[in-house]
């Protein structure tokens, strides 16, 4: 009886462990990838916004370790006659930060 629950306890404990090792690179990878860029992104269009008093858009955003890259980046004047597209603007700073409300730069 004490056997099977020691085997029960071992299975449970190797189960969270390889739930541990393949679970916190998948959630790692889904933050670099997807939630990152995002955040970034609609972090970037926020700040134009209120900053420049335009419409903006960005079309991608590629992360590098010390930054971000924000590609095809457009700015629309709301009445009109303002239209700029730039290709490419490149962020320095903590990503997290970036992703979040604590970069205010």
């Amino acid at each position: 009886m004490h056997f099977m629950h020691f085997m029960q306890r071992s299975k449970l404990r190797r189960g969270a462990i390889v739930a541990t090792l393949v679970g916190a690179p998948t959630v790692g990878l889904a933050a670099w990838f997807w939630w990152i860029p995002n955040a970034v992104s609609e972090r970037a269009v926020e700040m134009l916004e209120a900053r420049l008093g335009v419409s903006a858009s960005i079309e991608d955003t590629s992360l590098r370790w010390s930054g971000a890259v924000l590609e095809d980046v457009r700015l629309h004047g709301e009445h009109g006659g303002l239209d700029v597209v730039v290709d490419e603007v490149g962020l320095r700073g903590g990503l997290f930060a970036m992703a979040s409300r604590g970069a205010d730069a």
